[in-house]
């Protein structure tokens, strides 16, 4: 009898531990499926802010051509008021354009224009 009650208990004993490897085995499951889909969560949001980042970059690149090209718009405004006011004032077109130049650099927030139109068409090749 006493061997029964040992058989018993080894018996009881191995389904206790048997059912709680299971009942592991199930929760690591239950955790990796958690953790597999967090993970699918996440690297859809980081594809999304990727797209969201390009369509971004891709209105900046064309911020940046219509930019230039006012730039060059700009040059070509100068050139025709500068030799309009050389003509009037009885000079040449280059000196008001260098005087006019000054003036804008000598304003607070402004900086001497610079840009020429070479230097923006290689920003409209590259971005265009």
């Amino acid at each position: 009898m006493s061997e029964t009650i040992v058989n018993g208990i080894f018996t009881l004993a191995g389904a206790l531990v048997g059912s709680g490897g299971l009942l592991i085995l199930i929760c690591f499951q239950n955790k990796k499926d958690t953790i597999r889909k967090e993970l699918e969560l996440q690297k859809d949001n980081l594809n999304l802010e990727i797209e969201r980042k390009k369509e971004t970059i891709n209105f900046l690149k064309q911020d940046l051509v219509r930019l230039a090209n006012q730039v060059k718009s700009y040059w070509k405004l100068e050139k025709f008021y500068s030799e309009e006011i050389a003509e009037l004032l009885d000079k040449k077109a280059r000196t008001k354009i260098i005087e006019f130049r000054k003036k804008v650099e000598k304003e607070d927030d402004y900086e001497k224009p610079y840009m020429t139109a070479i230097a923006a068409d290689k920003i409209i090749s590259k971005y265009d």
